[in-house]
């Protein structure tokens, strides 16, 4: 397993920001078979995907590593639904930017994005066609340089960048919506409800690193929905839902580790009100 092709990137000057480290992993739900040669085959809890489940990740190594074979992966099988999963796997990386205006104490920015993994499944008639391992490459542990800005310019006007743009505007958008909806709703008075008592919803830790506490509270007994929603409207996952909720304070542990880093969107809905809470998963 590497990269097919080179890693490309560059960094906008405007931002102060240039590339200490880029390092990536594999990332997915089966990682048993895997042989890394020298590196072994340790694997780490990820976290919980929605829709994949559980998941795991190989060691962070950096993105010059991947130019040669990594990892490789020989499965026996005559089932093409054990082939079909391999398409769950995907590459994580993460990219540590430092500011170009950095003191002792400022902070680091860290990018993170996960990718698609294209595989290429060879059919071997037998074990001894199995290709000895090779090893890694030397050198892997130098920083892969950005590429020019004729050539960033060059890939802006292609459709590929202009499809994701599409799709980065229509985030903007719903995230300037909630954060909207997050102000009205704090402007609110304080005797929205017709009822004795408040509706109440906190989260905390926040910002979020991996676990972290859900707590609110419901001043009569009723319909009670809470969800979380990302940037993207699609992004939705129902955290509480009941018909006939008891009224009271109530605390619900969840998982931030299984979200993907970015701002978050929780929305607690009864009978008589709705509100918001703005946490980032980091």
């Amino acid at each position: 397993m590497k990269l097919a092709d080179q890693l490309e990137y560059v960094v906008n000057p405007a931002s102060g920001l240039e590339v200490q480290r880029i390092q990536a992993s594999l990332v997915s739900w089966d990682l048993k078979d895997l042989n890394g040669g020298a590196l072994g085959t340790d694997v780490f809890y990820e976290g919980r995907d929605i829709k994949l489940g559980r998941q795991y990740h190989t060691r962070y190594l950096g993105a010059g590593c991947w130019s040669g074979s990594l990892y490789q992966l020989f499965r026996s099988t005559t089932s093409a639904q054990t082939i079909n999963s391999w398409g769950k796997w995907r590459i994580k990386v993460m990219v540590d930017l430092k500011r170009i205006d950095a003191t002792a104490n400022t902070q680091n920015v860290l990018f993170v994005a996960t990718y698609p993994v294209t595989l290429d499944i060879v059919k071997l008639s037998s074990p001894e066609d199995i290709t000895p391992w090779a090893g890694n490459l030397p050198g892997c542990g130098g920083l892969v340089p950005a590429v020019s800005f004729s050539a960033a310019n060059s890939f802006c006007n292609t459709g590929e960048y202009k499809t994701a743009q599409r799709g980065f505007l229509r985030y903007e958008e719903n995230l300037q919506k909630m954060e909207e909806e997050e102000r009205l709703q704090a402007s609110l008075p304080p005797n929205v409800l017709p009822t004795v008592g408040s509706q109440h919803l906190a989260i905390y830790p926040n910002p979020v690193t991996d676990i972290f506490t859900l707590e609110y509270t419901v001043p009569v007994a009723g319909s009670v929905k809470i969800t979380l929603r990302g940037g993207f409207a699609s992004q939705v996952e129902v955290l509480v839902e009941e018909t006939q909720h008891e009224a009271g304070t109530f605390r619900v542990a969840v998982d931030g580790s299984s979200y993907p880093p970015g701002v978050y969107f929780c929305t607690l809905e009864t009978e008589s009100q709705r509100t918001v809470k703005k946490t980032i998963i980091r």
